[in-house]
């Protein structure tokens, strides 16, 4: 008991002698694990310490007395942050490819009669619905991930906001927790903003699908009043408009950029 209480001792003379600066790296473990444990290490004359952060994949952290701390990597949640991200923006580029390739092959009917182009319309509809539904459903696999670690950062969050303004706590070590939940709101503001972006092109991918139904509709009634060029029209605005449909996706996709911060007005993320 007495070693123990030496070392803890000496683990508090080597904390107070380090710059704040220095432990910013072990606040994002100490959130993650929810505890921090100090070794002494028993080589050196000059006493070093070693941050033992249990079931953390980052590496350990270890502080001189006076002396300088090595560089950090980046934070473990925003690294977390920027893979979720990073497959939303690939599921979404997947998803675009899915609606071009579509687009291509009902492109072929150009030159058919009424009853061809309209059921090539109401095939890319059928795609397109199917990619809403189920490729970016709430349910899939990439989205279940993205809403778990939301659902952990918002409890991280809370837990820094609280050991912040714990008493029992070092001084600098609560400035470093509210440091540490500003840097994870942050990367929780951008793992929304791809989120929000999956629900958006969903709900323009089911608008494009009934667009194009309604194009069908229209094309078997001209068909029917045997209105042939009325219908090569409907059908190549058909195309055009589904054209323009991608070109919009596109430049959604490109703002899901794990490496870009969202754009923020009066406190609302902007796609």
């Amino acid at each position: 008991m007495k070693k123990i209480n030496s070392a803890l001792e000496m683990a508090r003379r080597a904390l107070a002698g380090v710059q704040i600066s220095h432990l910013k790296s072990a606040a994002w473990a100490l959130l993650i694990s929810g505890g921090l444990a100090v070794e002494a290490q028993t080589a050196p004359p000059s006493g070093q310490f070693k941050l033992v952060v249990p079931s953390v994949s980052v590496p350990s952290v270890s502080l001189a007395i006076g002396g300088a701390a090595p560089d950090t990597n980046t934070p473990t949640a925003s690294k977390a942050t920027n893979g979720v991200v990073a497959d939303i923006q690939a599921q979404l580029k997947a998803v675009l490819d899915s609606v071009e390739a579509a687009t291509a092959k009902m492109g072929t009917a150009t030159h058919s009669g009424a009853k061809e182009q309209a059921q090539a319309v109401d095939g890319l509809a059928e795609r397109i619905d199917t990619l809403a539904k189920k490729d970016l459903g709430d349910d899939s696999p990439f989205l279940h991930q993205a809403d778990e670690l939301i659902r952990k950062m918002d409890e991280q969050i809370k837990l820094a906001q609280s050991r912040a303004g714990d008493p029992q706590i070092l001084p600098q070590v609560q400035q470093e927790y509210a440091e540490t939940a500003t840097q994870i709101r942050d990367s929780l503001t951008r793992l929304r903003s791809a989120r929000a972006a999956v629900n958006g092109v969903r709900s323009d991918l089911l608008t494009q699908a009934q667009g194009l139904r309604e194009r069908k509709e229209f094309l078997g009634f001209l068909a029917d009043a045997q209105i042939g060029e009325s219908a090569a029209d409907a059908f190549v605005q058909a195309l055009m408009d589904v054209h323009n449909f991608c070109r919009r996706l596109e430049k959604t996709i490109a703002g899901v950029d794990p490496n870009t911060p969202p754009l923020i007005v009066e406190g609302k993320v902007v796609n």
